[in-house]
């Protein structure tokens, strides 16, 4: 997310709840009907804090870029929640396998203004303008923002998907599975008299 060779230790402790039967922590798998609605999160911390949800597998036209999922502030004065980028619930494409969903948390300076995230709001709920890259995202507000905590999960196609595009993106599934066509094998006979069996 961060590109090579940059990465960092998450020291606060992220935790994600879809229901009360599924919980994300490092890698595990859940089902995409599992977070069709927004998860609860919980940490311990003081100040104010971005949440980021995305996915660097997911994306249908560019490998270099990722789709972003949920991006939200919580302003710590108040406790308020402004929510910059709406949930989309995943949409690992049929055909594709399992995709990954990747929660960070970042902290902001407190010296630093807090920033609007003007520029990451969405235009229209196009899939084309959720299009997110983690790194120029955090290279842009790196004076004023810190990864503090991660959590991911991962997920694939089931029918909730097909639901997602066509409710939410108001968009057709892109679908990669193939099905290959039955072997053709002419009709058995019961007896058959005077052939040979292998014709």
């Amino acid at each position: 997310l961060f590109t090579e060779p940059h990465y960092f230790n998450p020291i606060v402790p992220l935790t994600v709840m879809f229901g009360d039967d599924h919980k994300v922590c490092m890698g595990n798998c859940l089902p995409s009907s599992a977070a069709k609605c927004k998860p609860e999160i919980s940490f311990n911390g003081e100040g104010n804090w971005t949440v980021l949800l995305t996915s660097p597998d997911e994306h249908l036209t560019d490998q270099t870029m990722e789709y972003v999922h949920w991006l939200f502030t919580i302003n710590s004065s108040d406790k308020s929640v402004n929510e910059i980028v709406p949930y989309l619930p995943p949409i690992p494409a049929n055909g594709t396998g399992f995709h990954r969903y990747v929660f960070l948390l970042f902290k902001h300076d407190l010296d630093a203004p807090m920033p609007s995230f003007e520029d990451c709001k969405l235009p229209n709920n196009s899939l084309e303008s959720r299009s997110f890259s983690t790194y120029k995202f955090y290279k842009k507000y790196e004076d004023s923002i810190t990864p503090a905590g991660v959590a991911f999960f991962q997920a694939e196609w089931d029918v909730s998907v097909r639901e997602t595009f066509h409710q939410i993106l108001d968009m057709d599934e892109p679908n990669f599975e193939f099905y290959w066509p039955r072997e053709y094998r002419p009709p058995q006979e019961k007896f058959p008299q005077d052939e040979a069996f292998d014709v």
